[in-house]
Formats: structure tokens, C-alpha cells, sequence
């Protein structure tokens, strides 16, 4: 709920949100909220219209709503087809990311073969490696190690306590979250008679622009061929992308998913939490894969599939494991009965 240093009228901010607005154009809002916490000074949304009866209890300023929940509200209101889009444009507008301060800490280490922009800002105990390269109003956080030859694109912001790997290529106007790692070897190894012999793992690390990369989450660089994400990916915190894995534009992953190695994701796929996909698979575009699926096949463009055992009552789910344990001697039984029959 942070505040825009300057008030903004209803007037002007549907301009910035698109959509209809009824209501006091000349009314003043300056940050958002809840439906629940916003005050007069406050945006809100109505995003699922089983919460309308908040409306009337909320205190809100203005209210992004779409036309078919709008009637009946007795409010300054924005109708907007998608209030969700419209309220991550204002959120957007009164919360924008702290400007770049250009320069490098005292106890910043920047190899002499390094170029650094001189509109970036590179953070207390950063190592820059040999030949690395940093671009304009790029955002170096405290503890970042960007080892040799890696590249950080214009306006790219590493949070804090990020490592950028040797020759890992991050696009422009990207988004690193505390304690990534891009580019550590992928798992490789080839078995000498009983004993694993590592495989170099040669590839790179190539990311696309307006990425965005979650805290902790790992993407391993490629055995021979470069790991790939492409531009637009959102991927959320603790996800493990293997080596060679190709993922196509625009494609939203939640947290804990692994994806194996070697395995394509198409575009504009979304893939929900605790998903794992095996190896040398093809995930064509648009697909949504539920959570707790185990993928184990590649899917055609526009699949939707859905996996995992959702979480029941503890009696119920010991019943149902007696009964599974059952289950070869209940289709004995059902064949020798077919056979009688017959």
C-alpha cells in the first residue's frame, strides 16, 4: 500500500488504466489496496465477483470493476474488462522501481577487462569478471557475482546475492530476484564401471528480455547447446531448469517445478506449482499443465493436463491405499468370474 509522492486524479489515472470511468474525475487517489484495508486516498479492485458484498464495506477511492459487476455500486468506479490487468497498471504507476544511482561501491571488485556502463549502479562486495559486460541503468545489488565473459543487458536489476555464471547472457529490462544462480553445470555424468565420470557441460545460458527470475531458482547451462529462455518468461521462486532446456516466450512457471534436461516448452504455456517434466520432451505452445503433474510425454499445442492426488481426509486416504493394495487380487477375481461366465 505505498504511496506515489504526488496525488493523482480519477480523471487522469483512466487514461493510464484504459477503460470507463463514472464517477468524480477530479477525485484524488495516491497508492492502492485491499478491498478490505483501502481508505478514500486508495484504488481497489473487484476482481471475482463472489466478493462484491466487500464493495459496498470498502472505503475505497475508486474501484476497478468490470461491467457486468458494476451494477448497484455506489462508488467512484473504472470499468475495465480485465480489472486484475487494470489494477497491476495503477499498482505499477504508483509503485515504480527506485531510480538506478549510478556508480560502484568501495568494496565492489570489477576486473580491469570488464566494461561497466557509467549509468549503472553496482552494489557493496560484487565481483565483475574478466571480459564481463554491463549495460546502461543496469542494477547491480550487494553480493552479485558475475563471473567472465557474462552480460547483463540494458536496464537489467540482479537484486541482491545473484551469480551469473561464466559467458550467461541476460537480456535487457530483466528481473533477478535475490540468491538465483544462472549457468551452474547441468547434471552430467557418464558411468565408468560403477564410477561417475562428470561431462563437461560447455553450453551457455541465454536469457531473453523482460524476464523475469525468482529467488533461489536455478537454470543450468547447457552440455553442448545453450540453455534458452526466451523473452517475457516468468519464472517464480525455487525452480530447476536443467541443461539444454529450451523455453519458449511469454511462458509463466510457478515455484518448485523441475523441468529436465534437454526438454522444449512451447510459448505462452503456464505450468503451476510442484510440476515436473521429464527429459527430451516437446511442449508445444499454449499448454497448461496443472499442479503436481508429472509430465512424461511430450503434449501437443493447447493441451491441458492435470496430475497429482488433491488432499483428503487421513481415514479416507487410508481406506483408499488398503483398497489400491487390493487391487491385483480384485481383477484376479473379476477375470476368473468373466471367464465362468463364459
Amino acid at each position: 500500500m505505498s504511496n506515489h509522492a504526488m496525488p493523482v486524479s480519477l480523471e487522469r489515472l483512466v487514461t493510464i488504466t484504459g477503460g470507463v470511468l463514472e464517477g468524480d474525475g477530479n477525485h484524488l487517489v495516491d497508492g492502492v489496496a485491499t478491498l478490505h484495508d483501502a481508505q478514500n486516498h486508495h484504488v481497489a479492485a473487484l476482481t471475482n465477483s463472489r466478493y462484491k458484498r466487500e464493495v459496498e464495506k470498502s472505503s475505497a477511492g475508486c474501484i476497478l470493476v468490470a461491467e457486468k459487476d458494476a451494477e448497484g455500486l455506489d462508488c467512484n468506479r473504472i470499468l475495465h474488462p480485465d480489472p486484475s490487468l487494470g489494477f497491476a497498471m495503477v499498482s505499477r504507476y504508483f509503485n515504480p522501481p527506485r531510480a538506478v544511482v549510478p556508480g560502484v561501491a568501495d568494496s565492489a571488485v570489477i576486473d580491469v577487462t570488464a566494461t561497466v556502463a557509467t549509468s549503472a549502479e553496482i552494489g557493496a562486495n560484487t565481483v565483475v569478471g574478466a571480459n564481463a559486460v554491463i549495460g546502461e541503468g543496469v542494477y547491480i545489488g550487494p553480493g552479485c557475482m558475475i563471473l567472465d565473459n557474462a552480460i547483463v543487458g540494458e536496464s537489467s536489476r540482479l537484486i541482491a546475492n545473484v551469480t551469473l555464471c561464466e559467458g550467461v547472457e541476460i537480456g535487457t529490462h530483466c528481473l533477478l530476484h535475490p540468491g538465483a544462480v544462472i549457468g551452474s553445470d547441468g547434471f552430467g555424468f557418464a558411468n565408468e564401471a560403477g564410477k561417475w565420470l562428470k561431462v563437461p557441460q560447455i553450453g551457455r545460458v541465454v536469457v531473453g528480455n523482460l524476464v523475469e527470475i525468482g529467488a533461489n531458482t536455478s537454470i543450468d547451462r547447457g552440455s553442448l547447446r545453450d540453455t534458452v529462455i526466451g523473452d517475457g518468461v516468468k519464472l517464480d521462486n525455487h525452480i530447476q531448469i536443467a541443461h539444454n532446456v529450451v523455453i519458449g516466450a511469454h511462458t509463466a512457471i510457478a515455484g518448485l517445478v523441475g523441468i529436465a534436461g534437454s526438454t522444449t516448452i512451447g510459448s505462452h504455456c503456464t505450468i503451476a506449482g510442484e510440476a515436473g517434466i521429464v527429459g527430451h520432451l516437446q511442449i508445444g505452445d499454449y499448454c497448461h499443465i496443472g499442479a503436481r503433474a508429472m509430465v512424461t510425454r511430450s503434449l501437443k499445442e493447447r493441451s491441458n493436463v492435470s496430475g497429482g492426488v488433491p488432499a483428503v481426509e487421513s481415514g479416507l486416504w487410508r481406506r483408499m491405499i488398503a483398497r489400491l493394495r487390493r487391487i491385483d487380487a480384485m481383477a484376479d477375481r473379476i477375470s476368473a468370474l468373466e471367464k465362468m461366465k463364459k
